[in-house]
């Protein structure tokens, strides 16, 4: 059996926005959104990115695809150095790499009609530039992902909320991309139609050899369509592991607190982890101390690096 091929290796990126003296801070300096994150996803495989809202996941995805400029680190996609690249070659570059945003609604532009949505890319990088030959390909890209052909002339508000992120997958699609980040594309949707979605995007990931790099806040849902899961808490991951060992063996204090918040069927009452009552805030040492349940001195002065602890699983944590 061949090896999988690596096709995006992200190597210590942060992405830091200035904070300046205001209403809302007394000083000026950094948040740091992204600090320090490394990585890799093969081709053909899903890498789940789970964390609280706040915590980076995001930015972290925007920033891999260079829509946001990092401030430090180095992107490898099939062995181009992204951060590297001027704008011209950047935008060669694009069709390989798309993304599927959160909000299938605020996403698509109102005053267009789905054909001119998913079609507009392929006039801008001249795929298609005959009307005829551009629609023609939207069509078959409305049946790919489950939409009729007619549906090409509707406008967003026609459509339901799954039927929307068809749309915005259809688009991604469109330029025939190698990668593609999922921005938590389900959380705004009902649980039925996140199951469609998920199969849909599983059917298009076999038959089409994509990547994805799937973010969400929920690790029921990463859990149905990843390969291995990244923990990410304050702009850090805390751990990184395959699915089955994830799932059966957290190691990471905020992992195990997470999987804690998964409600069971059931259950009435489900036992809460202890954690201390201090909000999440960037630590001088390790940043989940302030809520860990069994930090120690070290935490408060040193801040822990990922390394392994198992075959493919990595913890950054002293007391993993």
């Amino acid at each position: 059996m061949e090896e999988p091929k690596l096709l995006l290796k992200v190597s210590n990126i942060k992405k830091y926005f200035p904070l300046e003296r205001g209403i809302f801070s007394k000083s000026s300096g950094w948040i740091k959104a992204v600090d320090g994150v490394s990585f890799d996803i093969q081709e053909g495989e899903t890498v789940g990115l789970v964390g609280e809202s706040g915590c980076g996941k995001t930015t972290l995805g925007r920033t891999i695809l260079r829509l946001l400029e990092p401030t430090e680190g180095e992107i490898l996609f099939q062995d181009r150095k992204l951060n590297r690249l001027n704008a011209e070659e950047l935008r060669k570059f694009r069709p390989k790499m798309q993304i599927i945003f959160q909000d299938p609604y605020s996403s698509l532009n109102p005053r267009m009609t789905a054909g001119y949505i998913i079609g507009e890319s392929l006039a801008v990088h001249g795929i298609a530039k005959k009307r005829k030959e551009r629609g023609e390909m939207v069509e078959n890209l409305l049946e790919r992902v489950g939409l009729s052909p007619r549906h090409a002339n509707w406008y967003p508000h026609e459509f339901s909320g799954g039927m929307r992120q068809r749309i915005g997958i259809a688009r991604a699609l469109a330029l025939k991309p190698k990668f593609i980040v999922c921005d938590e594309p389900v959380s705004s949707l009902d649980v039925s139609i996140q199951a469609q979605i998920i199969n849909l995007l599983k059917d298009l990931q076999e038959e089409l050899k994509l990547s994805y790099l799937f973010i969400s806040h929920d690790l029921r849902v990463v859990g149905h369509i990843s390969n291995r899961i990244a923990v990410m808490y304050l702009g850090k991951l805390v751990e990184i592991a395959d699915k089955e060992e994830l799932f059966t063996n957290p190691v990471h204090p905020y992992t195990k607190i997470l999987f804690d918040a998964i409600p069971k069927i059931g259950v009435m009452e489900r036992k809460k982890k202890e954690t201390k009552a201090q909000l999440p805030v960037s630590y001088n040492g390790c940043n989940f101390y302030p809520r860990c349940p069994k930090g120690v001195q070290k935490c408060t002065t040193e801040a822990p690096r990922l390394e392994k602890k198992g075959e493919n699983h990595f913890v950054a944590c002293h007391l993993a």
